[in-house]
């Protein structure tokens, strides 16, 4: 998308020049080289090698009693396994670290970020927290919202927040919301 919008720029005869300061990654955890190449490959198709984001790299990251509760958080919601990149998410999350995920459509992200609604739920000791995620695409949206397993909402354009009751779309106040 960058590079298209530089390419668009450039045919109405402005000049862009796209480079990386340093300093402004240097809060998320990965070098120059690797930024500045993310910011080439903007808007071009990547395949995703999620083996880079391991437990090797990011070992700092693990904790044993966020464990405990990721595990409870998985046993809940019956699932038996994550893949290694949404452990690490989860450990961050539970850690009260920011966390910018990119990967690849269908890996997993959207996933890992509903299990870490309910894991700072737990993490906070408040059960009825709200997590508030920016998603972009409708589709993805209501994929989410249909999970049983994870409470969300949606909220359109409009303002309007839609939820589920007795497995029906339906519209909320603010109330419905902040009581979880």
């Amino acid at each position: 998308l960058l590079q298209e919008t530089k390419m668009d720029l450039e045919e109405d005869g402005i000049d862009v020049e796209m480079s990386v300061h340093p300093d402004s990654i240097s809060s998320v955890g990965i070098s120059a080289e690797e930024a500045a190449g993310n910011y080439e490959m903007a808007g071009s198709r990547v395949e995703a090698d999620l083996s880079v984001i391991s437990w090797e790299k990011f070992r700092h990251l693990y904790n044993p009693e966020r464990e405990k509760l990721i595990d409870g958080v998985l046993k809940d919601l019956k699932i038996p396994r994550l893949y290694e990149f949404q452990e690490i998410f989860l450990h961050a999350i539970g850690n009260k670290r920011d966390v910018f995920a990119v990967a690849g459509t269908g890996s997993g992200k959207t996933e890992a970020t509903g299990i870490a609604s309910l894991l700072l739920r737990k993490v906070f000791d408040e059960p009825t927290g709200v997590t508030v995620m920016f998603l972009p695409l409708t589709g993805i949206i209501w994929e989410l919202f249909d999970n049983d397993k994870i409470p969300t909402i949606a909220v359109d354009i409009g303002g309007q927040m839609y939820g589920k009751k007795n497995g029906l779309r339906v519209l909320l106040c603010e109330d419905d919301v902040l009581s979880g």
